[in-house]
């Protein structure tokens, strides 16, 4: 049997391809958004850092692109206002030091044209659990995670759209 406009291919079929196609395209949005989910290290300018107190207030996860970094949040007040970041610790530091909510840090932030940043996250008593060095190192494993995610969408998504051209085809052939 042969299928035109006015003899359409079975109901089915036609969902078949539509779903492929639905999920293809879905995946190259998710795609589009991995790729442009990218972060921006930008050099520090120590002229313009200041150090505060600040504590942690938020639980320590760990982070699921490198699980030996934590990430928790921490809170500071900089020209009164109160602001609110996510932090990153080795676990190892973190759990060493017996870190919680309420723990006093001092930090050292760089109020920015794109925002406040931390440079610098230490005790009370000077150890270092965040600098430039991590940041850089976050901001590239970031990056990297983004890209993995974006190829992993684009290679679901093209046989998606190869199996809907398909079905077409086989359908249109019968």
């Amino acid at each position: 049997m042969e299928y035109s406009c006015e003899n359409p291919p079975p109901k089915t079929t036609r969902m078949q391809i539509v779903y492929l196609l639905c999920v293809g395209v879905t995946m190259m949005v998710f795609a589009t958004f991995y790729c442009y989910d990218k972060k921006t290290y930008i050099a520090p300018d120590p002229l313009s850092q200041i150090t505060l107190d600040g504590w942690v207030s938020g639980y320590a996860d760990e982070w699921r692109v490198d699980k030996s970094l934590l990430q928790f949040g921490v809170s500071y007040r900089l020209q009164g206002v109160l602001y609110g970041k996510a932090m990153f610790a080795y676990k190892d530091a973190f759990d060493q030091l017996g870190l919680r909510i309420g723990y006093k840090v001092r930090l050292t932030v760089e109020d920015t044209e794109q925002g406040v940043t931390i440079r610098q996250m230490a005790t009370q008593q000077g150890r270092i659990l965040f600098d430039d060095r991590m940041n850089r190192q976050i901001v590239t494993l970031y990056n990297e995670q983004s890209t993995r995610l974006a190829i992993f969408c684009i290679v679901v998504a093209i046989p998606c759209f190869v199996f809907a051209a398909l079905v077409a085809w086989r359908s249109r052939g019968r």
